[in-house]
């Protein structure tokens, strides 16, 4: 009896969330003006940016994550967006909170979601919402590392 090749989807076999895009690994710390109230973290094919919500909008609380995913550079195709962020969310979609999120995900007791702003199971995050893990989704994944959460804890406590 000959058998085929046997293929097996790497994806199963992988630690990452199956929602969760792999070039969230080469995110990176790229600023944090406390001052201003900004913070910058991106890679060459995606930028992420949390600023206080009254720098955009005055008189508004809370935080803007805004995003940007290059798709092909050379025809300038990109998605982006925001979504408006609490304290708690975003000490929750950073790992440094109890808070579960609006709805938290029964599967892993260190899960947490609010939909339509984060998903993140343990270091790994989505913005606004899971994906299929692949190219060509409309969110941004995020590895939360020390450094970045460490400014996301410093852009909060500068508030």
């Amino acid at each position: 009896m000959k058998l085929g090749p046997v293929v097996i989807d790497l994806r199963s076999v992988q630690r990452y969330p199956n929602w969760y895009h792999s070039h969230g690994d080469k995110m990176y710390l790229h600023q944090l003006d406390k001052g201003k109230g900004v913070l910058d973290i991106g890679s060459h094919a995606a930028s992420i940016r949390i600023q206080k919500a009254s720098n955009v909008i005055q008189g508004v609380k809370g935080w803007f994550v805004d995003w940007i995913i290059i798709f092909y550079r050379q025809y300038e195709t990109e998605v982006r967006g925001r979504v408006k962020f609490e304290d708690n969310d975003l000490a929750s979609a950073f790992g440094f909170s109890q808070y579960k999120g609006l709805f938290p995900l029964p599967q892993d007791p260190q899960d947490c979601s609010n939909r339509g702003k984060y998903i993140r199971s343990g270091p790994y995050v989505n913005i606004p919402h899971p994906g299929t893990g692949r190219d060509g989704d409309p969110n941004v994944s995020l590895c939360l590392d020390e450094e970045i959460v460490d400014a996301v804890r410093e852009l909060l406590e500068a508030e």
